[in-house]
Parts: C-alpha cells; structure tokens; sequence
C-alpha cells in the first residue's frame, strides 16, 4: 500500500524544517525535488570554514588527496593520510606535494588573509615548489621520466645531444651520474622516502557524530582540491531562487584560507565566530565577506 504524497506546498514546509544536509543528499539523489529545493529558504544553524573543510551544523565535507598503489604500501606517513581523508593538499605529477593554490581567486571566493607568519610559510611553500621542479628537471628528462612532447611541466626544455661518435661506455657512466644526482635529489626533497602513486584521486570525506563516514573519490585529473571545494558549494548553494540563506553562526577557523562559493550567493548572518588563528576583527570580517558580495 502506496502512501499519499505530499502536496507541493507540504513539501515546501517539509523542505523547509529539514536538516540542510538531509535536503541536500535528497536533492542529489531525487533530481525532480531540486527545483523545489532551491526555492526554498534555507537555514542553517552553524556554517564553519577551514582549510579543505566545510562544517554544516553537525556534518564535516572534508577533501585530500587519495594516493593509490598497485602493491602494499607500508610507508606510515601515507597509511595515516589515507586513513583520515588524505594529503591536505595536491600531488604533482612526480608524487610531490604541489604549490599551494590561496593566490587562486575565483569570483564568489571569499580569501582570508593570515598573518605575517603564514604569509610566510605560504611563500616558502611555493618556492621550494619552483627550485625542486627546476632541479628535477634535467634529470626527469636524461633518465626518460618525462616525454618532452607531452609533459606540459617541462615543455619547451631542450635536451643536450650527445655527440654521434660517443662511446658506450660514455653514455653509462653519465647516466650512472644522473642516478646518483638522482639519488641526491629525493634525499634532499623527498627523506622520507615516500613512494610515488600509481593513480591520486579527490576524495570527499562527509562525518557526522555516531555515523559512519561516507568517503566518495574521483580519479584526479587536471582539477584540484580547490576545484572539488567550489564545485560542492555550487551544488549546495548556488542557483537558489531565494534571496538569501539564513545561518544563525558563521564561523571561520583561522585564516591564509579560500572560501570556495558561488557567485551572487548571500547569507543573512546573526552571529560571527572567529578560530583563535584568525587575526581579524569582526567588523573586518563582515567587510572581507561583504566585498565577496556574499552579506546583505
């Protein structure tokens, strides 16, 4: 026996008392509520932001990156990542971590600046992104680890030729040089020994106090983890006829973050929380997200 469904305006009062994450599971899996879903006001008891984090009322949208092998790993380091989420951060294509993303600034992205120290640490972070890919360089391409016509890193890099009438013996003993180089190259960059993956996928970590977290990958591509972030706030928040979301308590952790939101969103805020990293004043933190054109 059949129940009687809802009628459209229940449904819009239904809608309306849910936990927002309950409507936003239903709205992914039942596509003829999505409309009605966006129409619908939306109020959210506690938003909170972090690095690669989002946390509505009692459920946390964590993202890392996945490292994927085709044998046992061993190596603790990328056991413990794997098990709580993944890297905080994206791999490269030789299996380091990449330049950070916070100077990639999207329209709707809120971007909370942290102080002198974090600046710093960001800084560094990039540069020696930039000399270890330069050191890598010649010997990704002397060694083979790199195709010249297709690694958009190194593209344009011109190999030395060697001289046709070269010996053999030659051309070992320099490629025997370019492994020691080698050698040297991960103990400086990479002493902890940590493998390459086969495959790194994005994935999605939803917790919820006293359920078991719901993990959702996708094999990385040319998108990264600041991608993902934008993505599932667009699917959340973006395209809603209503004028504004209702959030009772906006807190954000610390700063040096991106907030990833869609465009022409609005929240209409009762109450600012700032983490104890964060050093801005309120009022500066209502100008910060109303310059984002998020505040009414």
């Amino acid at each position: 026996m059949t129940g009687k469904p809802l009628s459209y305006d229940s449904l819009k009062i239904v809608l309306m008392h849910m936990d927002p994450n309950i409507r936003f599971l239903l709205a992914t899996r039942v596509p003829s509520l999505r409309t009605t879903e966006k129409i619908v006001p939306l109020y959210i008891h506690h938003l909170s932001f972090d690095h690669l984090k989002m946390t509505i009322n009692n459920t946390e949208y964590k993202f890392g990156t996945y490292r994927y092998y085709d044998y046992e790993v061993l190596h603790q380091r990328v056991l413990e990542a794997n098990q709580f989420g993944g890297a905080p951060y994206d791999i490269d294509e030789l299996g380091f971590e990449d330049r950070p993303t916070y100077e990639i600034v999207t329209p709707g992205d809120i971007q909370i600046r942290g102080n002198l120290d974090q600046n710093l640490s960001e800084m560094i972070k990039t540069i020696k992104v930039l000399e270890r890919r330069n050191e890598f360089l010649p010997i990704s391409l002397e060694l083979g680890f790199c195709n010249r016509s297709k690694c958009a890193t190194y593209r344009g890099h011109r190999k030395k030729p060697f001289s046709c009438a070269q010996k053999q013996i030659k051309l070992v003993v320099y490629r025997r040089k370019m492994k020691k180089k080698l050698n040297e190259f991960n103990a400086k960059y990479n002493p902890e020994n940590i493998p390459k993956p086969k495959k790194t996928f994005i994935q999605l970590t939803i917790s919820c106090f006293g359920r078991e977290p719901i993990i959702e990958r996708v094999k990385k591509g040319k998108k990264k983890l600041h991608d993902a972030q934008k993505y599932l706030a667009s699917r959340f928040f973006g395209s809603r006829k209503s004028e504004l979301i209702h959030v009772k308590n906006f807190e954000i952790v610390r700063g040096q973050i991106n907030i990833r939101l869609p465009k022409e969103l609005i929240f209409k805020i009762d109450n600012f929380q700032m983490g104890s990293e964060l050093e801005m004043t309120e009022e500066r933190l209502k100008e910060v997200i109303r310059e984002a054109g998020h505040l009414e």
